[in-house]
């Protein structure tokens, strides 16, 4: 379902006699696995319908990393300062802006563009990629701002789409997918020593880490399948 009433990723979907589907136990059963008895909606009924195959052109996405976050494009791009990508939600956002969405653009060489949700700008992996995001901590100081912060691994203010601005969009089979950048790196989540999630573009093999699911930007409204 949405989160902070932005861009769902999980849907119900209801049969014609108005029940819903049900994954038993949230899934991950052989036997008894599907009821289609419930009346209402629960957690068991929150079912994410995600993209398998050749992902065209100029369709719309939520990505979303091994954690289970998706990739936001703060204020809906155009940003080179801090924080132009993060993972979740992000305050602000609202549901006419979606600002979890990516417009996938491809290219004649067969890599895709990723527009962000302002219809304008572009995602720039910094350095064509081979880059490791690093967090922070807070300096709490009697006249500073307590504030956390992340270093930089994309900018979202590119206007037109030139090699940094080029990603591979790499089919696994299993409706996951890599994401590969200029220079031949992968995109990917790791923790870092103090525990915190972080993004890296400096992944040179596939573990889930570096794996994503697309779900397609506006399968229904309201949140349900018919």
């Amino acid at each position: 379902m949405s989160s902070g009433g932005v861009a769902p990723t999980y849907f119900a979907l209801q049969t014609i006699f108005g029940n819903y589907l049900t994954a038993v136990g949230e899934g991950g059963k052989y036997e008894n696995a599907i009821h289609t008895d419930a009346t209402s909606i629960g957690q068991w009924e929150y079912l994410r319908i995600v993209k398998c195959g050749d992902l065209g052109t100029d369709q719309q996405y939520t990505i979303i990393p091994a954690d289970d976050q998706v990739l936001t494009a703060v204020n809906g791009g155009g940003l080179n300062n801090a924080d132009p990508i993060v993972r979740g939600y992000w305050p602000g956002d609202t549901p006419d802006r979606q600002w979890a969405r990516f417009k996938l653009l491809r290219q004649g060489d067969g890599s895709y563009a990723l527009q962000t949700a302002n219809g304008i700008n572009y995602v720039t992996a910094l350095g064509g990629g081979g880059q490791v995001q690093q967090y922070f901590r807070p300096d709490c100081g009697w006249y500073g701002a307590c504030l956390a912060s992340f270093s930089r691994i994309f900018h979202t203010d590119a206007t037109q789409v030139l090699s940094w601005e080029r990603f591979r969009f790499v089919d696994l089979g299993n409706c996951k997918y890599t994401i590969q950048t200029s220079s031949g790196f992968y995109v990917g989540i790791f923790k870092d020593s103090s525990g915190t999630t972080l993004l890296t573009t400096r992944r040179s093999t596939v573990t889930e880490n570096e794996t994503f699911q697309l779900v397609m930007y506006g399968l229904a409204s309201p949140l349900v399948l018919r």
